[in-house]
């Protein structure tokens, strides 16, 4: 009677109860015991989050799939995604992310922010002079500037070594690339011109380093979509402003574009059919692989802890039927059961955190799988 109860109540079949109330399936209850076979599940502990990914090198040599696509890496925490692609073994072939990324976690953003610094506050139209800070610390030592320019190592060792805090823009035109990008600029339209055009010389590097050939390096292709993605968002402000649709003082301007960078994330585009899968735990409903890895299985990862910031009081959105917290639960519960439970699975490997996550506090994982 206990064991009944417990099925009734499991926060999983929130959805399934209540489906199965209003639309009866004609079915045997024997086609849906996939739940009840079989399967290799394993538990690590990791010291923290990245040595996850650095371990997942290990799990890939030996638990990668043929074909590939039947093998997936699940990330509760979608911040590791850029650790996971450093993490790649040569083995893998091909990857396929059906998840975001943050376009503020790339080397674009970082660039584009100095950019931004440089041509706001790093230059004085009353003394014509840059600062140290903005073209040094932030503009010269970026590394996309050491690839556009052999002059940026250059001129960082010369200013520093004369203590030139505010250099003229005629002392920092070593070549033809610095003399364009220290020429100063006045007007929100020119300065996404001069966006615009430094990331189309920023892509030149990447299609010098893959003509020819078939670039399959997930790594390079984050970059390439994080590229294509501030430049157009770059456009679309400057259309904004040819049109004169937005009008603004510098200084407001360079707020909204950094708040709209920052929000923004990096669509992948990529052939489901084709490559390892690596995916976030949403994207993983309705789909099955015979090995799978779930990493950052940790409390606040799997569910996310922090509630809905609503008016409505909790009390009154549970009593009109409203989303709450245990909805959420519920659909991550059910997500997490179907893929470490799935009747094709071989092999799961559920890593979390030691120290975060204690041992003991991996049993409500644990017990969500049936035996």
């Amino acid at each position: 009677m206990k064991e009944n109860r417990q099925a009734v109540t499991h926060e999983a079949g929130e959805f399934i109860r209540r489906n199965l109330r209003d639309f009866p399936s004609p079915l045997s209850g024997e086609l849906f015991k996939n739940l009840s076979k079989p399967k290799e599940v394993h538990y690590i502990a990791s010291s923290t989050e990245n040595a996850q990914a650095r371990y997942l090198p290990q799990w890939i040599r030996n638990n990668l799939t043929t074909p590939e696509k039947e093998t997936a890496v699940v990330l509760c925490n979608e911040a590791l995604l850029q650790p996971v692609l450093h993490s790649l073994p040569a083995e893998v072939k091909h990857v396929n992310i059906t998840m975001g990324f943050p376009l503020s976690q790339t080397p674009v953003y970082s660039f584009l922010i100095a950019l931004l610094e440089l041509h706001t506050h790093g230059f004085n139209f009353k003394s014509g002079r840059y600062t140290f800070q903005s073209v040094v610390t932030l503009f010269l030592k970026h590394p996309y500037t050491r690839q556009l320019t052999g002059q940026a190592e250059l001129l960082e060792k010369e200013l520093t070594r004369n203590n030139r805090f505010y250099p003229l823009p005629g002392e920092l035109g070593k070549d033809e690339f610095l003399t364009r990008l220290f020429t100063p600029l006045s007007g929100n339209l020119n300065l996404c011109i001069r966006l615009s055009e430094t990331l189309q010389q920023v892509a030149g590097i990447y299609q010098a380093n893959t003509s020819g050939t078939e670039d399959t390096d997930a790594f390079n292709q984050l970059y390439r979509e994080s590229l294509f993605k501030a430049y157009t968002t770059i456009n679309r402000f400057r259309t904004l402003i040819e049109e004169d649709e937005l009008t603004v003082q510098s200084e407001t301007f360079r707020r909204l574009l950094v708040k709209v960078l920052s929000a923004t994330n990096i669509p992948f585009h990529g052939e489901p059919a084709i490559g390892m899968q690596v995916m976030g735990v949403l994207e993983t409903r309705n789909l099955d692989f015979r090995h799978l890895v779930l990493l950052s299985v940790n409390e606040g990862q799997l569910p996310k802890s922090g509630g809905d910031s609503s008016f409505i009081p909790y009390n009154l959105r549970k009593a009109f039927g409203m989303t709450t917290i245990e909805h959420k639960i519920a659909v991550i519960c059910i997500l997490f059961l179907s893929s470490a439970a799935t009747g094709r699975k071989d092999y799961l490997d559920v890593q979390y955190q030691f120290g975060r996550t204690e041992p003991r506090r991996m049993e409500p994982f644990h017990a969500a799988i049936p035996d």
